[in-house]
């Protein structure tokens, strides 16, 4: 009778650590699909990035010149015009604000974002013509 019971315990005991085990395998692949997911997510947007549309938007508004929004306005026109320059300003500004929405979520780190796009050159550019085109708005 005790070779038995020495047998019940034993595969109680298999039986627990390949509970264990599997569920130490499942949260793995999880933490493991999420890394997967995000690393799409984050190659997904530096392509678009790089497209060439992004890319010319960048140049131009790289390359235009003002200290303030109402120099912007005088220059390239109204934030929501047709221009060349505030169209790229809008292109622009909604990718990094997607971005910005995908950080505060945490479904982006933020060291990545700062390791592949160049936010300080961006908000340094925007930042007079942000503020004051809410304003203006509503």
């Amino acid at each position: 009778m005790t070779e038995w019971l020495t047998f019940t315990e034993i595969s109680a005991v298999v039986a627990a650590v390949g509970v264990l085990i599997g569920v130490v395998f499942t949260v793995m692949e999880l933490r493991n699909l999420v890394k997967q997911r995000q690393t799409d997510l984050v190659m997904r947007l530096w392509q678009e990035s790089c497209s060439e549309e992004n890319v010319r938007a960048s140049s131009r508004l790289s390359s235009a010149e003002y200290q303030d929004f109402n120099e912007f306005i005088k220059k390239y026109g109204h934030p929501f015009s047709e221009n060349p320059v505030p169209i790229a300003f809008r292109m622009t500004a909604r990718f990094f604000e997607g971005i910005g929405i995908a950080v505060h979520m945490r479904i982006i780190d933020i060291n990545v974002v700062r390791n592949f796009w160049t936010l300080d050159r961006w908000w340094k550019k925007s930042e007079t013509h942000s503020g004051r085109s809410k304003k203006r708005v509503g």
